[in-house]
């Protein structure tokens, strides 16, 4: 493979400091799962969709084009020393000792039984657009969970070095093909030619053509790609991604993902297949010390033990359903479950993924139900292809953890989906009185 760089414009002076990036920063570990998860979810063929999760070590002289990117790497920390910008300056020296070491991990999250990422790689094709573009869509599901969108970049964050590759399989007229691409985002930088280059830099085919490799001969074991799907490979994974790996992330994919795993949906493996996620092994994740080690030093002991609750109910069928309508959202499934010793939550989930426990935004926070029972909620569009699901989506931030109608573009919308979220909150309060009120005597 090749390096391919552009040259800056005039208008480009990019910095380290990418928002795009930085806001997935703070929790390397759920962003990058949630991320991939909720996209192999929504491109599914075959179910359950299976996902598997290895961190292996590898030479640093196996990376494509690597002596290139040490050149573009020792050239932004010119940059940075030169601008006098400190953070550049601590990103690229740190990326230079990673460099300079025989050995480097690398996290590889690989998916089958989804279509993979494919097409012409142009504008529109989803190949393209998951490497290219920035703040697109291509996905014709308007009720899908994700985007390839500004989501894209939580793999981007977890690297230390800013560095993934897309590996792809996937079938076109008939025929199966393949993909390999590698992404890096850093800063401007000068060459030795003295020439400005743009922050983003492709690992390529061999030659001066923008394309993706379309063949895995001579590439590295971790790049390939034997069945339909998509793997991304996160090289030099931050210590988030790899300090108790195994642990925390089965921490993670079972919090964020415990409905799509109970309704055979989603199906994990980690370390090589030595852990299996899936529905017959899922609530004995949610009892193992070192899970529940993992999930009280990330802060979301809580969290884990909700979910735990859900997942015992929905194993057990033990919730009762109601179906509502709520005018301009469309129809929500509304499941609960009374008795003692929950935790008084309402979870939203959207495409089998936990997306908040909150309306905040629309001055319903969920936290306190004076005079009821303790009880656990569900709450998700009645199908996934719902107008409630699509308007749901429309209404997450790029994290998937939070609804909001700030990212509605038209104002009268906006205000018909403020009033209608406000009528959500009050059937789900509603509904909560009518299964668990407490009677007060007078």
């Amino acid at each position: 493979m090749d390096l391919y760089t552009e040259e800056a414009s005039a208008t480009d002076d990019v910095g380290i400091n990418d928002g795009d990036i930085q806001m997935f920063q703070k929790t390397p570990v759920g962003s990058t799962l949630r991320e991939f998860g909720q996209n192999s979810n929504d491109e599914s063929l075959n179910r359950p969709v299976k996902i598997e999760l290895n961190l292996i070590s590898a030479q640093v002289d196996d990376i494509p084009a690597i002596s290139g990117y040490k050149y573009v790497i020792e050239s932004c920390l010119e940059t940075a020393i030169k601008r006098k910008s400190k953070t550049a300056e601590e990103f690229f020296k740190n990326a230079k000792k990673i460099l300079g070491k025989d050995k480097i991990d690398i996290l590889t999250i690989s998916d089958s039984g989804t279509k993979g990422a494919g097409g012409d790689f142009k504008q529109g094709g989803k190949f393209y657009t998951l490497l290219v573009s920035k703040g697109q869509t291509e996905k014709p599901d308007v009720y899908s969970a994700g985007s390839f969108g500004i989501g894209k970049n939580a793999s981007i964050a977890g690297s230390e070095l800013r560095l993934v590759f897309y590996s792809s399989m996937f079938e076109q007229e008939g025929q199966s093909k393949f993909y390999c691409m590698g992404k890096s985002v850093l800063t401007n930088w000068i060459n030795e030619n003295d020439s400005r280059r743009r922050e983003r830099v492709y690992f390529t085919k061999d030659g001066p053509d923008f394309l993706p490799c379309k063949t895995q001969a001579g590439l590295p074991e971790w790049l390939k790609k034997d069945e339909m799907g998509l793997k991304v490979s996160v090289v030099a994974p931050k210590t988030e991604l790899k300090a108790d790996w195994i642990d925390s992330y089965v921490a993670n994919l079972i919090c964020n993902f415990f409905v799509a795993i109970f309704e055979e949906d989603l199906e994990f493996s980690l370390d090589q297949g030595r852990v299996q996620i899936n529905k017959a092994t899922v609530l004995d994740m949610f009892d193992k010390e070192k899970v529940i080690d993992a999930a009280t030093k990330a802060g979301n002991e809580d969290f884990l033990s909700w979910a735990h609750a859900c997942s015992v109910a929905l194993a057990a069928h033990q919730f009762d359903k109601k179906i509502i309508e709520i005018k301009d959202l469309g129809e929500f499934e509304i499941l609960i479950k009374v008795a003692e010793g929950l935790p008084k939550k309402v979870f939203f989930i959207r495409n089998g993924m936990f997306i908040t426990d909150h309306l905040a935004r629309f001055g319903a926070p969920l936290t306190r139900f004076p005079n009821t029972k303790e009880f656990v909620v569900i709450v998700r569009p009645k199908t996934i292809d719902a107008q409630s699901s699509s308007t749901l989506k429309r209404m997450e931030n790029p994290e998937h953890n939070e609804f909001s109608t700030g990212f509605i573009s038209d104002s009268d919308e906006r205000e018909k989906l403020n009033i209608a979220m406000k009528k959500l909150d009050k059937s789900i309060r509603a509904i909560i009185k009518e299964y668990a009120a407490i009677e007060v005597s007078a």
